[in-house]
This record gives structure tokens, sequence and C-alpha cells, in this order.
């Protein structure tokens, strides 16, 4: 049974008010909403706003609250309001503005309905087999309140993590990568056990249990890759969870004969593709798909049709795709008159030009590796040394967008792959995702 959504609708640009709103609104069976604050430093920011305004008018609410929003956020959104919208709109910046606006907030608190849900690792073997369960990685972001409610609403038993290092991360995605490309059998065997065994020692052994469904809100820990005994799901909290929650609650509540369409992606270079049965399970949901397998799944065709078709659903079963590419060691003057050494890795490869029928888009990824010869890698040094010469991230990037023709190339040699790329194998070449594909535009 879908939940029913409370007629209050939340835009965040804050956690803490956001839990904090939550724990009035968020109960069993009723879904509370909140979406992300828009990012509106994107060269794309009216796309943000559209994405969330399109929401609120598909969406039946009484009150629309924006929660630790920017003032520039306040502005795009007010400007998109009509004029007898704004009665139905209160601006919360703090705990006192929550106490000004108790009164309104109390006709829709929600009260003798049950709440959270949590276990911890040690109360696991006493869950039901049945229940629902869902991990939730301690992040503090908008992202876990949004995970939080969604799994109240549905009847999830939620199971907290602590957020990974970067030690851990680090860790992971060392070991990710030399089961990928080490050329010993022995090495992948050894790099696929590190990897399983770190995870399994952050969830307490919990892919011993089976339950009715598992899903896990993390901020990226690829938990999912180990062999669960039951159907696993792994949601982003950082990727617009918001808006993917109502979009999916709104496809639920249509009756109007509309139908979805999932993109099928499958190369065939996995041995155990799930592809067949996420065709097989569209097809039972009455969800047209289009299928590229083998060699039809080439970036020319699989491309065009992400960038051009609207669809609901994009299924890619494949390798994360290692590409090659040239280090650069450059010589630049910042906007102080100094001078700088800036060594990166950079990859160019073009794509279509949403809008534009006989038209690319040419574009290169620019992964930093020093700046003055303190490496990028090394969070606490780099922002030290950033903090010296004044140089602030705004700044770099202006750079990296803009200035790289200004650049004095001391040195050009070949990187047989890109760290950090986020390239997928598809036949032939690998696929680079843009900022209009990887994100809904529609």
């Amino acid at each position: 049974m879908t939940p029913e959504i409370l007629p209050v609708i939340c835009i965040a640009g804050d956690a803490k008010l956001a839990a904090q709103l939550s724990a009035r609104f968020a109960v069993s069976s009723t879904y509370f909403a909140v979406m992300e604050e828009p990012r509106v430093g994107r060269p794309d920011a009216s796309a943000e706003i559209m994405r969330r305004t399109n929401l609120l008018g598909v969406h039946d609410h009484d009150l629309l609250i924006l929660a630790g929003c920017s003032s520039s956020t306040i502005e795009l959104l007010t400007e998109q309001f009509p004029p007898r919208y704004a009665s139905s709109v209160i601006t919360i910046q703090d705990m006192k503005g929550l106490k000004e606006y108790s009164r309104v907030l109390a006709r829709f608190t929600q009260i003798d309905k049950a709440r959270k849900e949590i276990v911890t690792p040690d109360e696991l073997p006493s869950v039901p087999r049945e229940s629902k369960l869902a991990v939730i990685e301690r992040s503090g972001s908008v992202g876990q309140v949004i995970a939080e409610n969604f799994c109240v609403a549905e009847g999830y038993h939620i199971m907290f993590i602590d957020e990974a290092s970067q030690e851990t991360v680090d860790e992971i995605e060392e070991s990710l990568r030399q089961w990928n490309l080490a050329q010993s059998s022995l090495v992948k065997e050894e790099s696929r056990a590190k990897l399983f065994k770190t995870l399994r020692n952050s969830l307490s052994g919990l892919d011993e249990y089976c339950f009715r469904q598992l899903v896990f809100f993390t901020r990226g820990i690829p938990y999912g890759v180990l062999p669960f005994r039951c159907p696993v799901s792994h949601l982003f909290q950082e990727l617009e969870l918001g808006i993917q929650v109502l979009n999916a609650y709104h496809r639920l509540a249509e009756e109007d004969g509309s139908f979805a369409v999932a993109v099928l992606c499958d190369p065939g270079d996995l041995c155990e593709s799930e592809t067949v049965h996420i065709e097989k399970l569209c097809e039972t949901r009455g969800i047209e798909t289009i299928a590229l397998r083998g060699s039809e799944a080439e970036v020319t065709q699989f491309d065009h049709i992400v960038t051009r078709y609207p669809f609901d659903l994009l299924f890619i079963s494949a390798h994360g795709g290692e590409i090659s590419g040239k280090r650069v060691t450059a010589t630049f003057t910042s906007s102080k008159g100094e001078n700088h050494t800036f060594v990166s890795d950079r990859y160019t490869t073009c794509g279509d030009l949403p809008g534009f029928v006989d038209d690319a888009m040419i574009y290169q990824m620019v992964v930093p590796v020093s700046l003055d010869g303190v490496p990028w890698s090394d969070s606490e040094a780099i922002g030290k040394h950033l903090a010296e010469i004044g140089f602030d991230w705004e700044e770099f990037q202006h750079y990296s967008r803009h200035r790289l023709e200004d650049e004095e190339v001391l040195a050009v040699e070949d990187v047989k792959s890109t760290k950090f790329s986020n390239a997928i194998a598809l036949n032939g070449s690998p696929w680079m995702p843009m900022l209009y594909v990887a994100g809904e535009s529609r």
C-alpha cells in the first residue's frame, strides 16, 4: 500500500531544521516530503528550480516550508510562484523561526502513529525475516533525513551505520581498482576478498541474514556488491534523493493511462548480468523497454537515446571504463598575478548537444594531481596551501573551465588510466556521462 503524502512539503538547506520538522511530521503510512535545496550556483540553476516547482505542481499540498535555504534560493523560487501561492509558503531559518511558526505547524503535526523502528546489529537475529530493512549511513545531511522519512512511511526497520572514514574510502577504492585492473588472477581474488572483508566489517555481518527487502542509503560505498541472500537496492543520499522519491510516488499515483519507459544497456561484459531479469520485470509492470545489447550497446547510439528521448529508468550493466588520457604539467597566473604550477590528468571527448540536431559538444575532464608540488589527494595539505596563496575553489573552477588555453604547458605524458574517471565501459569505447545526462532535465 502506497503511503499518503502529507500536505506539507519542505525544501531544506539545513539538515538539522529538516530533522526537527520530520520529528513532527514523519510517521508510518504518511510520507513527509523533503527536497534538497536547489544548487543555484550551478550553470543549470533554472533547471534545478524547475525540477522542484514541477513536483510542487503535481502534489497537492497546503503548506510549503523553506527551511534553512539561502536568500538567492528563496528569491529564485519565489519568482516562479503565482501571487496566490505566497500565503502557503513560510520561511524558517533557525530554531527561533521554528518556534514562531509552531501554531501553523501544529495543524499538520502527526500524533498517535508509529515512528522509527530502529534496530542495532545485535538485534538483527530477532528481526522477522518477512521484514523490510534499511541501512542508512549517518552523514548528517538532508539526504539522511529524506531516507529516514521514506523508511518510516514505508514501514522499514532502520539500522544506522557510521559514515565511512576517508581511510576506508581510499581502501575500498584501491581494492575495487585492483579487482578490476590487476593482471594476476591471484591479485584480483585477494583484492575482492579484502573488499568484501572491509564491507562486512562495516555491516556487522548483515549479509548473513535474509529479509524481504534490503535497501541502502549511503554516500557512495558500494555495499550492494556483497552477495546478499535477499533483493537489494542502493540509493545515494546526495543525488537529489527527495526528488527521486517524490517522482516515484507521483508515478505510482498516476491513473490516467500514462506509460513508463526503461532504457537497458548491456555490452555483455558481465557474466552474471541482471539485464534479462530487469527486462522481464519491466514487462510484468507494463513498462516499455529500449534494450541495447552487445554490439548495439555502443557509445554513439546509447548517448543519442539518453540525451534525446525521455525515459523513467536507465539500467546499465557494465564495468567502470578505464580511460587513457594525458598528464599535463603547466604554469598559470592567478588573479593576484602569481605564477603556479598545476599538474592534472585530462581526457577529452564529445557528445550530443541538447536541443541541437547537427551540433556536438567537446568537453574535457580535468582531474587535479598537484598544485605547486602539493598532492591534491592530501586534502589537509592542499587546503592549507590554497589558503596560503589565496587561491580559492571558485577561482580554480573558473580557471579549469575558461582559462586552460592561457596556461603555459611544460610537459605532457600519456596516462594509462585516469583516476576518478566516471566513464562507463560500453562496446568499443567508454561513455562519459555529462551533467545533462546524469541529472533529470525533463
